[in-house]
């Protein structure tokens, strides 16, 4: 039954949205209008509740927009404009191309601060207080200034050595993201009965992003990939990589109906022809490490049928493959992306990234101890394909972001990202032994294979030079670091926001 104060938030989005509408009618070419009533609403009604039981829901919707919707520059979809892609600036544009002049940060990125602020200062000075001195706040705030302190470094060094200061914003815009979302988590949870609706709508979106994969396959790419790089966009892999391993655990352990088992094969066929199709071999290395590790993780709930039935399945799988390897029926599309995994080609073979990461090796080789620092292209010391065409920024953020922040900031910024991964991995992992609650024991699981995902990321496809990956795991390492501490309190006084 809805409360009084959340009918009126729902009758003011629905306002703020019909009055958005109607402004669009006269003014599509200026999105200073148009925008203006659904800005005016997140200020009035959805940035207060952060200091209220509903700051989560809040932050659990925009994470799933930021899910749904498509970064204008990633050309989701390829030539097909879906809805997704049209209304992706509203969250990814440049407020600059967004008609508010010289302004060259996002919509999103002012959210993120916004909601990071308000928390800061939303609870009073005794909780406040708490907050400030809480063992676990200062985890929290140690791991999320570790990466922009590094970064504040590299660009001090950066203007040293000559380097351009635009260059090095560029450069050092999204380091900050992981932190202030790891901060968002940590604070905007409460309880384990918010996990639900944050992996529900995280789901949703995915899956509204598959069904429009199998559309574009099917009717727009008349089922033939051809040269393009990708089905849907980069990131949309990690997000349907999450969601299969979400199923898959709720099915293995929750299943209590035949339907069960046919709403999870549902779930799961309409995930995974888009997740191989989208080809990102990144994102297949990532899920096949995390997949690899479960008998070590969970090495106590091994059985050796476990064992056999995964033996049977990757050697069905390997028939497959050699049945349809060159096959030119329709049933190719199965093993296309493998395929396409062995092709070198111009762009897109190991041949590039190899050339890439010879020339950061050794532009860190000439200065290890402090790096370059922001602000500096690439330095070519074995030439490297210009791919500026579809990638303006190749020279500037490179593939590998693992060497580009040993050449650019040293062994102080490679041991920052290092630190991050090895306290959020030790964290899920604590919490994957003790967790009691189901959707507790769910975030864990996912957390320690989000961790891994994104290292593999961060190594090899531009893991830290996205908004949503950063962002998702440090919403989802926040979440985990709270929920270890409630389980872990000996009845010391535990600061809960209001």
């Amino acid at each position: 039954m809805l409360a009084v104060y959340d009918l009126r938030l729902v009758l003011a989005a629905m306002a703020a949205s019909t009055l958005a509408m109607v402004q669009y009618v006269g003014h599509a070419d200026d999105p200073t209008f148009y925008l203006l009533p659904i800005v005016t609403f997140a200020l009035v009604f959805a940035l207060p509740q952060l200091a209220r039981l509903e700051g989560f829901t809040l932050i659990s919707w925009l994470m799933a927009a930021m899910v749904l919707f498509d970064e204008p520059h990633n050309f989701a979809y390829n030539e097909w404009d879906p809805w997704t892609k049209i209304l992706g600036p509203l969250l990814y544009e440049r407020l600059g191309e967004l008609g508010v002049p010289g302004l060259i940060i996002t919509p999103l990125e002012i959210l993120t601060v916004s909601l990071a602020i308000w928390l800061m200062f939303s609870g009073g000075r005794r909780e406040h207080y708490a907050l400030l001195s809480s063992p676990r706040f200062r985890l929290v705030t140690a791991l999320a200034l570790v990466l922009p302190a590094a970064g504040a470094f590299a660009m001090l060094r950066g203007q040293l050595t000559g380097g351009d200061l635009r260059l090095a914003f560029t450069q050092f815009r999204y380091i900050p993201y992981f932190g202030l979302w790891l901060y968002i988590g940590y604070i905007g949870y409460r309880s384990p009965t918010q996990l639900p609706l944050l992996f529900k709508l995280i789901l949703g979106a995915t899956m509204i992003k598959c069904l429009q994969g199998w559309y574009v396959f099917f009717v727009v790419f008349d089922m033939k990939m051809g040269k393009r790089e990708y089905l849907i966009e980069h990131i949309t892999s990690e997000h349907i990589a999450i969601c299969m391993l979400l199923v898959s655990y709720l099915w293995w352990h929750y299943r209590r109906h035949v339907w069960h088992t046919v709403l999870a094969l549902a779930g799961v066929v309409t995930l995974i022809l888009p997740y191989f199709l989208n080809l990102r071999r990144a994102s297949f290395l990532g899920l096949g490490i995390t997949l690899a590790l479960l008998p070590i993780v969970y090495y106590k709930n091994i059985r050796r049928w476990h064992l056999l039935g995964a033996f049977g399945l990757g050697s069905a799988a390997a028939l497959v493959l050699t049945l349809l390897w060159n096959t030119t029926s329709p049933l190719g599309i199965l093993v296309y992306p493998l395929k396409r995994f062995f092709i070198k080609d111009k762009y897109f073979s190991l041949d590039y990234r190899d050339v890439e990461n010879f020339n950061q090796y050794h532009e860190a080789m000439e200065s290890p101890f402090t790096g370059w620092g922001f602000g500096h292209h690439m330095k070519m010391f074995m030439p490297l394909t210009d791919i500026s065409n579809f990638y303006p920024l190749y020279d500037v953020l490179p593939h590998n972001n693992v060497l580009f922040l040993w050449a650019n900031g040293g062994p102080l910024a490679a041991a920052a990202i290092a630190a991050i991964c090895v306290v959020s991995l030790a964290v899920a992992l604590r919490l994957n032994r003790i967790a009691k609650d189901a959707w507790t024991k769910i975030l864990a699981f996912l957390a320690w294979g989000m961790v891994i995902r994104w290292l593999v990321y961060a190594y090899t496809d531009v893991g830290l030079f996205k908004f949503r990956l950063p962002a998702l795991l440090g919403l989802v390492v926040g979440v985990s670091i709270h929920s270890l501490a409630l389980l872990q309190r000996r009845g010391e006084p535990e600061y809960v926001p209001k």
